[in-house]
């Protein structure tokens, strides 16, 4: 059986929040996953139009997983943690049990039981989200705790080849219209009924369609973050994701281009297939070294320079948010590069 003829079996839990259950449909419309093992505390909605290939097992207890749990998780390859809450109201002690002590049990308990796919590994995908802090430092809990939960899961996840772990950082994401009346609280379709028409119109690029990120995030569960318009990490232990997708119809399945934002602590490869053309943005301080590092390698693949102009500062660095904008050959199997972890790609298609 070739890697594209695979099967995966997912666990998912958060399957009745706003991203949980867009995760869950569009698990089900996947060919390529077999099963669907929920854990949830209450009933997958009928908002979901088939369960066939759906397990729902009653959980309240997220900290702790008994045998009878676990045996029931055994051959799933990749453990999809959507499960949240908002970290309005909450002191920060609930929220970092709820938030960073329920995922790292679920892994470590997961781990111990040898719950692994068929290649032998089991993959984490964590939904954290944009300005998560992996130094613990931000003056915002939700930051904060977010981002110690990135780095407890990354570090556990570091112990064994035979785990993987991806941390995905998603912008602001509407919730899907079928959704709307089940996935959030009162108070956060409150919040989000004001500030998201502001945020979907003044700041786009803040934004990310609900369906672009369950696919991305499916990806990812399955390994197959190199056979689309996704990153992957330049080594395979764990890495962190910031990603962004420009803001579409709420009901578009295929966006016009998706855009991922890098914010690496080491370098990535972009592996676009059927690229036209690529936009870098300089996002942080880079040299002129990695800029001219960058454009050879993709003079050495045949892009064309449409479009590089840099200004730099006195001290060398290129100055923030320009575009360096390049054509690429047509219709590449792989488009294969490395990128300096400071960079903003766009991908176009």
């Amino acid at each position: 059986m070739s890697a594209r003829d695979k099967t995966f079996k997912i666990i998912l839990t958060g399957a009745t929040g706003a991203a949980g259950l867009s995760i869950l449909r569009s698990a089900i419309a996947d060919p390529a996953i077999s099963h669907i093992t929920v854990i949830s505390r209450r009933d997958i909605p009928s908002s979901i139009p088939s369960l066939d290939k759906v397990t729902r097992i009653a959980h309240n207890d997220f900290s702790s997983y008994p045998p009878d749990v676990l045996s029931k998780l055994a051959g799933h390859d990749a453990l999809v943690w959507a499960l949240g809450i908002s970290s309005m109201g909450k002191s920060e002690a609930e929220y970092m049990r709820i938030t960073r002590d329920f995922p790292v049990a679920a892994l470590r308990a997961l781990d111990e039981a040898g719950v692994r796919g068929e290649d032998g590994v089991l993959r984490m995908v964590y939904l954290s989200g944009e300005g998560a802090d992996t130094n613990g430092k931000s003056r915002v809990m939700f930051g904060k705790v977010k981002g110690l939960a990135e780095k407890d899961l990354t570090t556990y996840g570091s112990k064994s080849s035979s785990l993987q772990v991806y941390n995905i950082r998603p912008a602001y994401f509407p919730t899907h219209p079928a959704d709307a009346a089940t996935a959030r609280s009162m108070v956060s379709r409150i919040v989000e009924g004001i500030l998201g028409p502001i945020v979907l119109t003044l700041l786009p690029s803040k934004s990310i369609p609900v369906e672009g990120l369950a696919r991305f995030m499916l990806e990812a569960a399955k390994g197959h973050v190199a056979e689309g318009p996704w990153a992957r990490p330049a080594f395979p232990d764990p890495l962190h994701y910031d990603c962004q997708c420009p803001t579409t119809s709420s009901d578009s399945l295929e966006p016009e281009y998706d855009q991922i934002h890098f914010r690496h602590c080491r370098p990535v490869y972009l592996c676009q297939r059927d690229a036209r053309h690529l936009s870098l943005r300089v996002m942080q301080e880079c040299g002129k070294e990695d800029i001219s590092k960058l454009v050879n390698t993709l003079q050495e693949h045949g892009a064309r320079l449409q479009h590089l102009s840099l200004d730099f500062d006195r001290y060398g660095f290129p100055l923030l948010d320009q575009i360096v904008r390049i054509s690429v050959p047509p219709a590449p199997d792989f488009f294969a590069l490395q990128l300096p972890d400071v960079l903003y790609a766009q991908a176009i298609r």
